[in-house]
């Protein structure tokens, strides 16, 4: 078994001292990542070369840094202190840094507030020679750094304050950066896309990448900007801030999807995120009747109308798809009934809200804009048609003679009295 390398051996020696500082380094990351520091400094400690020169650095050990930064009235600050860093007494705890203040030691938030406190109103407070002593002030511009970025760590108040706030003003603000806005439409290869504004008084999802909403657009619709921070930055700011904000981002986001894509945004967002997700919007536009017998139609349908899938694998991704959304309980269910025939509205509608393990509210949009009860598009929607009556609209008046394939040859075959023998006997479809 290799044994460690000793500091007593001069050609070891380098090495370890090496190792040590990178190692002091990675804790003070560490404490600078979780630091309640003081809200008027801003700024850098580096760790000094030749302060340090021969020494190993260890935690709970006397560490000469540079300290530089400016204070909130704008002053600049360089300094050469002495800092103790201690680690974590419990997990979950925080690093403590304590920084040499005469003749004892003070925590780094104390002396970072006392550098403010000593130079604001100079003529109002007294002088205290201590830090008078310890820093060096300088009223012009800043010099160029001479150390190494990679011995650096920052020092600021911004998150560690940000983390104190109330956890739906910390939504705000970050749902603030991200320009979050009311619709996302997920990318059809990732778990996340692109958020996408809506102009309600026009009624147009701006974002839409089909020809179809291309054309509709004009000059000034154009997509909406792009945040300067992306979502996927937002998520590794800290561990702890994402328990609660990828939670927040699903249950308060209407999702978007056309006809692909939601199979995998569901997969990839896992048993927990789906269990998050209570708003969703579907346009399937002119195909949308065979969309919903392909996946999402009970089986008694499915094999009624003898759907074809071409592939093989396209079963088992009629039952996956089928088992994922059957896990959602929505508040919201959008259906964008933009270029469906209205005696198809209910039919459409009725299968995909079974779909659901629970809808709560279902809706009627067209670009954006949901329908009043009253709309003329809605007038056939009746909760109290049975499926026969719907799956009978369907028969007579949807891809009869189709030669695509999609519809077997034992149903097309059929006729009209045929087809409702074929229901008869199955309870089923008595259901409303």
């Amino acid at each position: 078994m290799p044994q460690p390398r000793s500091s007593h051996n001069d050609q070891n020696r380098a090495w370890v001292e090496q190792e040590g500082r990178s190692s002091f380094l990675t804790h003070l990351r560490a404490w600078s990542c979780n630091s309640q520091s003081s809200l008027h400094f801003a700024g850098k400690l580096c760790l000094s070369t030749q302060q340090n020169l021969g020494a190993i650095l260890k935690l709970g050990e006397p560490v000469k840094c540079r300290l530089t930064g400016t204070t909130r009235s704008g002053e600049w600050i360089s300094a050469i202190v002495t800092v103790k860093l201690f680690a974590p007494r419990h997990e979950g705890g925080q690093y403590r840094l304590l920084v040499r203040y005469g003749a004892g030691w003070i925590p780094a938030r104390e002396y970072f507030d006392k550098i403010y406190f000593s130079r604001r109103n100079r003529r109002d407070l007294p002088y205290d020679p201590r830090v008078a002593h310890d820093i060096s002030r300088r009223s012009s511009a800043p010099p160029s750094p001479k150390t190494q970025e990679k011995d650096e760590v920052g020092i600021g108040p911004l998150f560690p304050q940000f983390f104190n706030l109330p956890t739906e003003i910390q939504h705000t603000i970050l749902g603030f950066v991200l320009d979050k806005r009311e619709y996302f439409k997920p990318a059809s290869h990732t778990s996340f896309g692109n958020f996408v504004s809506t102009d309600t008084r026009l009624g147009t999802i701006f974002g839409y990448t089909t020809e179809r909403r291309k054309r509709r657009c004009t000059g000034k619709h154009a997509a909406a900007p792009a945040p300067n921070t992306p979502i996927s930055t937002v998520f590794l700011i800290s561990k702890s801030l994402n328990q609660h904000l990828v939670p927040w981002i699903y249950r308060t986001t209407n999702f978007y999807f056309e006809d692909r894509g939601l199979t995998h945004f569901l997969w990839t967002s896992g048993p927990v995120n789906r269990g998050n997700i209570k708003k969703l919007t579907l346009e399937f536009g002119s195909t949308a009747v065979l969309h919903c017998l392909r996946w999402y139609a009970p089986d008694p349908i499915f094999e009624l109308f003898d759907i074809t899938l071409g592939d093989p694998k396209q079963y088992l991704w009629r039952c996956q798809i089928q088992d994922l959304v059957r896990e959602l309980h929505l508040s919201v269910l959008d259906i964008d009934i933009d270029y469906i025939k209205p005696e198809f509205i209910p039919f459409v509608a009725r299968v995909l809200r079974r779909a659901f393990a629970s809808v709560q509210t279902l809706r009627f949009t067209v670009m954006g804009v949901v329908l009043r009860v009253d709309d003329k598009r809605l007038d056939q929607v009746n909760p109290e048609k049975t499926w026969a009556e719907l799956c009978r609209v369907i028969s007579n008046r949807y891809y009869k003679g189709n030669t695509y394939g999609d519809f077997g040859d034992r149903y097309l075959g059929w006729t009209p009295e045929e087809f409702d023998g074929q229901m008869a006997g199955n309870p089923f479809f008595a259901e409303k």
